[in-house]
């Protein structure tokens, strides 16, 4: 102010001074020197002076100093005008031009002033903004470019505080980014709030509308987010939307101690610098965002399992990952640059079938598997992809490669694991046939072929019927034709040390260095390499397996280990058939000691009946003819004797016909029978022997039955058993019931009894040939073959026969046949 009052000052001497000249003309001392010619020439010149002097002032400094100097140039001329009595029109003329003159260039002045401070200020405002996209351009840092914004727009408008937020595009709040002049305790209260919700406070008004928003008292304004915003002494505030594209991406919000009005200009500051701010926001969200996925990328890039290179369609390498490089033992920059088929196969050009070369042809996708000699012989899987342009032209090729060295080893492992299980299969399903010796060693060696090279292999096995050792013999390339039968020799044979030694022999070259005296022939021969396994079962050696070899040191580790698997299936199935074989002789024998034993009860049964009819015959007259008074011994005597005879007929009855059905000694006469007279015949006969033991027979048969297929003397014999049987059981005064129906094209008879039951254990055994249950029962008449010769009748008719039964609740006794009868014809045996 100070620069200012001694500018006017000067400027008003100056004036008085330039003006004294109109003064002087109204002395009269001076009229003389006034009337001159020259005092008009200087007067004019003073005029020209006066206003050039005004107008520069008013230009160089400011237009209200060339008003004054102006007016003062006015004042000066009044004393001439007032006190001068000669005055004229020509110098009233002269003052009011030069009023005119330099009123008019002073207000042309201060237009151009003005315009030109409006250029200085916008000039000014965009050098801030240019300097303010520089300095936002140097950074893609969030934080960064928040606070040189910030500053930037603190500075250019003049503002004393003021706060930057951004949208969260995850929870769409605005998160405080960065902040400048804020008083104490709203820093305090927005660093333990940093996050408005849209719509909530001045930014958050600001972002919901999309519209700037001007509050010009802050403490009046009641929409506040923070408590201390109200009373932090701010007075007015500018927050401004932040948008790119028209998408809200910020908020900036300025503030300002005292009150003052934003103006348009202000306003549109604010746009352009919050469009800038925008997308500065916006650019390094992407940049972030590339830069993330570009590390996920590199990251994904160099993890993944597959060497991957792209190629440009000169097959050079523009870039390669981790996996290729270790794969190449080379490095992913090493390897760049480079053509494929020089890094992977050490070619000066594309090998034959390149998969690159056929997907850059046909810009299709293509694969191939190829073993490389270069990289150890490792096994490598490469697909070749094409990348085209949006007209189809190729613009490089993406080459995936993978090591399938482990995947090929487990391949071929299991290749011999499956021939090794498919010849153990082989011999257990021909063994499961019960076949000799041979036919199992032929499989054996035809599924050898499959896992191991030989030339010749042979076994000798132990024949336990002779006690010698047998040899086995096949020869690779040929037929399999198992050559057998002679009787090896022992003595110093290979054969002789397994025995003993129970353990895999190998022997390299035989050529050079033999370990037994049977090396010899083979050597002879011209073998070299040996594998020996000796064939044996729960310790017990019976025989020996032999693979020998033209080729030396063909037999390793691998190769033993699947023999030796082999061959122990195979000794597992010898001594299985061995087992077998003595089970079959055995049960032989014991077939025909049962068969001669049963012969023999059959031929001692039909002995004994023969002196038994004339007994009875004789008993039979004896009763006849001599007084029947009851309780004379005579009587007594001749009933015993009657009684044992019939008794003794029935036991050796059955048992003649348990032994002719045991060694099939009889057959079925089949013909058509009457089930339902076979029933009632059987119930007559059988109704006096319940009646003298007090019981009652009940006959529940339907009034017709459908003709049956059977023989009719075994079957009655069956339903007598049933009946006899049931009638043992039953207590006096019971009930005995016999019924018969037809079910799902059967004819069902059943005898039921309520004698004592049968327990579980009970029920299984009471078919079995001279089982008679508890002891209890030992006293009641009978061999306990009657159920079990019913059981054997019925299955001869083809039929079968069960019980049903609990304890204390008696039992029914059931059997059923086929109403066409049984399978085999009239005649012959069952």
């Amino acid at each position: 102010m100070r620069r200012y009052a001694m500018r006017a000052v000067a400027v008003g001497l100056g004036v008085l001074f330039l003006a004294g000249v109109e003064i002087a003309k109204a002395i009269p001392s001076l009229q003389e020197a006034v009337a001159s010619p020259y005092f008009n020439v200087a007067r004019d010149a003073h005029d020209f002076l006066t206003l050039t002097l005004v107008l520069y002032v008013a230009y160089r400094w400011r237009p209200g100093l060339g008003a004054a100097g102006l007016a003062l140039y006015v004042v000066a001329h009044v004393p001439n005008l007032l006190l001068s009595a000669d005055a004229r029109p020509p110098d009233i003329i002269r003052l009011s031009l030069g009023t005119t003159i330099g009123l008019g260039g002073i207000l042309m002045i201060a237009r151009v002033r003005r315009m030109q401070d409006e250029t200085d200020e916008r000039n000014l405002r965009l050098e801030s903004l240019y300097h303010m996209s520089q300095e936002m351009g140097l950074s893609l840092d969030l934080p960064t470019i928040g606070a040189r914004a910030l500053d930037a727009a603190l500075n250019t408008l003049k503002l004393d505080a003021g706060t930057i937020r951004y949208v969260d595009e995850a929870s769409q709040e605005l998160v405080m980014l960065t902040h400048r002049g804020l008083p104490p305790d709203l820093t305090r209260e927005i660093d333990d709030n940093p996050r408005l919700k849209i719509g909530q406070g001045i930014a958050g008004k600001a972002a919901a509308s999309g519209e700037p928003l001007v509050i010009e008292s802050v403490s009046q304004y009641p929409d506040t987010a923070y408590r201390a915003t109200r009373d932090s002494g701010l007075g007015s505030a500018a927050s401004l939307p932040l948008k790119v594209k028209g998408t809200v991406v910020g908020v900036i919000t300025g503030f300002a101690q005292k009150p003052r009005t934003f103006t348009a200009g202000d306003l549109e500051l604010m746009a352009s610098l919050g469009n800038m701010v925008g997308m500065a926001i916006s650019n390094s969200r992407l940049f972030r965002t590339i830069e993330t996925k570009g590390r996920e990328w590199e990251q994904t890039f160099d993890s993944v399992s597959e060497g991957i290179a792209l190629l440009t369609p000169d097959y050079k390498i523009m870039r390669a990952n981790r996996t290729l490089a270790r794969m190449l033992n080379s490095t992913p920059h090493e390897l760049v640059g480079q053509h494929c088929y020089r890094a992977i196969h050490g070619t000066g050009e594309p090998t034959t079938g390149c998969p690159a070369s056929q997907c850059m042809a046909g810009k299709q996708p293509s694969d191939a598997v190829f073993q490389e000699p270069r990289l150890g012989n490792r096994w490598l899987e490469e697909r070749v992809d094409p990348v085209l342009d949006h007209n189809g032209e190729l613009l490089s090729v993406v080459h995936t490669t993978m090591d399938i060295s482990e995947r090929k080893k487990a391949e071929e492992a299991l290749s011999k694991s499956l021939s090794l299980t498919g010849a153990i299969l082989d011999m257990v399903r021909i063994a499961s046939k019960g076949l000799v010796t041979r036919d199992v060693y032929t499989a054996f060696a035809a599924r050898l072929r499959d896992l191991v090279h030989f030339d010749e292999a042979s076994m000798n096995l132990l024949d336990h019927v002779d006690k010698v050792y047998r040899v086995f013999t096949v020869r690779a390339g040929d037929e399999v034709l198992v050559t057998s039968g002679q009787i090896t020799d022992l003595e110093g044979s290979a054969t002789a040390w397994l025995v003993s030694q129970n353990r895999t022999q190998i022997e390299d070259d035989i050529a050079r260095e033999r370990q037994l005296d049977s090396d010899e022939r083979l050597a002879q021969a011209g073998y070299r390499a040996v594998l020996r396994v000796p064939l044996s079962f729960r310790d017990q050696t019976f025989g020996t397996f032999e693979l020998e070899s033209r080729l030396p040191g063909i037999y390793g580790t691998e190769e033993r280990k699947a023999i030796e698997q082999l061959c122990s299936v195979l000794a597992s199935i010898l001594w299985y058939q061995h087992l077998v074989a003595l089970e079959v002789m055995e049960r032989q024998e014991l077939e025909e000691m049962d068969k001669a034993r049963e012969q023999f009860v059959s031929f001692l049964a039909h002995e004994l009946r023969t002196p038994l009819t004339p007994i009875k015959a004789s008993a039979l007259l004896l009763a006849e003819h001599i007084p029947r008074e009851a309780g004379t011994p005579e009587h007594r005597c001749i009933r015993n004797i009657v009684t044992g005879a019939r008794d003794l007929e029935a036991r050796l009855s059955d048992l003649l016909n348990m032994a002719q059905y045991r060694i099939g000694a009889f057959t079925l006469q089949i013909e058509t029978v009457d089930p339902r007279a076979l029933l009632c015949e059987a119930a007559s006969r059988f109704e006096p022997l319940a009646q003298s033991r007090g019981q009652s027979l009940v006959t529940d048969v339907p009034a017709t039955l459908p003709p049956l297929r059977a023989d009719g003397s075994r079957l009655e014999q069956v339903v007598a058993n049933l009946l006899d049987n049931a009638s043992k059981f039953t207590p006096q005064d019971g009930s005995i019931r016999m019924g018969a129906a037809v079910r799902d094209g059967e004819l069902v008879i059943e005898v039921q009894d309520n004698g004592p039951g049968l327990s579980a254990e009970e029920q299984r055994k009471i078919f079995q040939p001279y089982w008679r249950g508890a002891p209890e029962n030992q006293r009641l008449p009978g061999t306990g073959l009657g159920l079990a010769l019913c059981k054997r009748l019925v299955e001869a008719h083809g039929g079968r026969i069960w019980v049903e039964s609990e304890t204390g609740r008696g039992s029914i006794f059931c059997f059923a046949l086929s109403l066409s009868g049984p399978a085999s014809r009239a005649g012959e045996r069952p």
